[in-house]
This record gives structure tokens, sequence and C-alpha cells, in this order.
């Protein structure tokens, strides 16, 4: 995986914004810019993730920005498999982890807004990303790092979602003592990058103790595809205590 030349990028921020090419210094690589960054801010409006580019890499270096309130994070599978260094707002990435959880964080597609950091650019460039890894140090729970992967609306992913239940309250094994016994707490699918799903919710209102729902009980969106290839396995049972 080779890194970006994020100075050049930026310097260059106000013709990615048109139509003209970027080409990689002495690599051979060029890519049409304007095809990778988001030109429709409708597609993934949910969320905003803005980034600053960082020309050093390494743990010392890592841990600077961590003193200074900025996560270390990498943007990859850009094409010709390139990546780009970038920083957030540590508060901004914990407040978002805390509330999408890792499972939610890795569905979730953002557009990551990177602003320039060089005299003259004058426009952010933003790229659709998905949520990839979340890296925290074991002792203190400090976000260490992020990866994010370049995800395209055309471009298809494997991820996988929550899995969401409702109607407990009225469930007749639950209310004749019974417990939901999860086989499957995400659900895992293929979808392009403009068409993943925040999670599947399944109904279990009616529900009887040793009753069950299937991987083919799920009502799995347009475009979206299931992993498992066995809809008749199950992903949960209602089980006596």
């Amino acid at each position: 995986m080779r890194r970006l030349a994020i100075r050049q990028l930026v310097e260059l921020s106000d013709a990615i914004l048109t139509t003209q090419q970027w080409s990689t210094s002495g690599r051979g690589l060029t890519v049409q810019l304007s095809s990778l960054a988001s030109s429709d801010s409708s597609i993934h409006p949910a969320d905003t993730l803005i980034a600053e580019p960082r020309h050093t890499s390494g743990s010392r270096p890592a841990a600077q920005f961590r003193k200074t309130g900025r996560t270390p994070g990498t943007l990859f599978s850009l094409p010709g498999e390139e990546s780009m260094l970038l920083t957030f707002d540590q508060k901004d990435i914990a407040t978002r982890l805390h509330k999408l959880g890792r499972t939610g964080w890795a569905c979730q597609v953002f557009d990551v807004k990177i602003t320039p950091d060089v005299a003259g650019a004058t426009e952010p460039i933003t790229f659709p990303a998905l949520g990839r890894q979340v890296h925290m140090n074991a002792a203190t729970d400090e976000i260490e790092n992020i990866t994010l992967m370049y995800c395209p609306p055309d471009r298809k992913v494997r991820v996988k979602v929550p899995l969401k239940v409702y109607g407990e309250e009225v469930c007749p094994g639950l209310k004749a003592g019974g417990r939901i016994n999860w086989i499957a707490r995400t659900i895992a699918c293929i979808a392009r990058g403009d068409q993943v799903p925040e999670g599947f919710e399944v109904d279990v209102s009616s529900l009887e103790i040793k009753d069950k729902l299937t991987y083919g009980d799920l009502q799995v969106p347009e475009g979206v595809e299931l992993a498992v290839k066995d809809t008749e396995l199950p992903i949960l049972k209602i089980m006596k205590k």
C-alpha cells in the first residue's frame, strides 16, 4: 500500500474540484481525482468527519498528535492501492464511537472532508469512506488510531451490520419466562457504498418458547445481498431460562 503525496494533493485542491488530473510524482500513476471526491453531498448526508493531512507516521509522531487532541487515521484503498495519512479531532471520534459502537462504526459511511494545509489552497476535498478498524489502548481505552476505506457509491463492500429486535415487551415466549438466545448479533452482507444498511430489524412479538427466526426472515433492502447462503440458519431462538 503506497501513501499519497498529501501536499501535492492539497496544493491542487482547486483543480480537483473541477476536472483536472493529478499524477503521483515519479510513480506514473494518474487518477481522475474529480471522480474520487464526492460530487453529491447528499449521498451520505448523515456524518461528516473533518480531517487534516499529516506528513509523518510511526508511534512517536502518533503519540504527539494524541497529546495535542488529534487522533491519527488512515484513508486506504484509493485507486492504485494508495492511502492518505490524516488526523481527526479526538473528542469527535470518541463521541461517534461511543454512539455507534465498534459494529456501527464498521458499517457507517462518512464524508471525510480533508482541509487544505498549505497557502493558496482554499477548498477542502471530500471522500466517501467506510469506517473500518479502531485501535484502542488496552489499559486506558484511549483511541490510538483509526482506519477508513475509500468507498465510492458503486463499490461493493462486505460489512457486518447490527441485528436489532423489537416487540420484546409483548413477546409471548418472553412473557412466559423465556429468554432470547442470540446466535447472530451481526449480519454479514454485501452492498454498494451508497446502500450500506445501518442494521437489520426483526420482530419477536409473536414468538413462543422454542420458536426461532432465520436469515430468511430478514427484510433485506434492494441492492443488499446476504453473505450467508443458507437462509434457513437461525439468527435467534426463544429459549427457556
